[in-house]
């Protein structure tokens, strides 16, 4: 489709609306997770495994604070900055600036859904329990001991 004679208009209306919007939301999600829900001590438990070395805590401060923070800016200053999309001279029209808006919905909505699914789908009786055995893999090893699967439980009802 980008190789057709009107490409650059299309190029240009993907790239305006599946740049920013979706990338920086899913960037600060993706930080608070790692940082919050998995735990920064449980990365560098890992990391300990795996290279025999900690993460610097400089590392951590700005998995924690620093980047879903300049993320969050990013995303708000791009939303106050928002102008509707145009090449060169040629100003979109109103359905385009609408099918720009839908591509970045449509690349940021099944997340939410899928994450919804699995918890309503999840073993538990009431909402926390759901919530909490969704954060827990199902397909977890053999060689993971019981107490290491309750110690992660248990870890989980705490944040919750």
């Amino acid at each position: 489709m980008f190789y057709l004679q009107a490409g650059i208009y299309v190029l240009t209306l993907v790239d305006w609306y599946a740049s920013v919007p979706p990338v920086m939301l899913f960037g600060v999600v993706e930080c608070l997770v790692l940082a919050w829900v998995f735990g920064v001590w449980r990365l560098d438990k890992c990391t300990v495994e795996m290279y025999g070395q900690t993460i610097p805590r400089w590392l951590t401060f700005l998995m924690k604070y620093i980047t879903p923070g300049l993320l969050m800016i990013i995303f708000v200053y791009a939303f106050y900055e928002y102008r509707p999309p145009k090449y060169g001279t040629y100003f979109y029209p109103e359905w385009a600036t609408v099918i720009g808006w839908l591509i970045s919905v449509f690349m940021i909505v099944p997340t939410p859904c899928w994450m919804v699914y699995c918890v309503w789908k999840s073993s538990g009786d009431t909402f926390k329990e759901k919530l909490v055995n969704a954060f827990i893999p199902q397909d977890i090893s053999l060689d993971v001991s019981l107490d290491d699967r309750c110690e992660e439980q248990e870890t989980l009802n705490v944040v919750m």
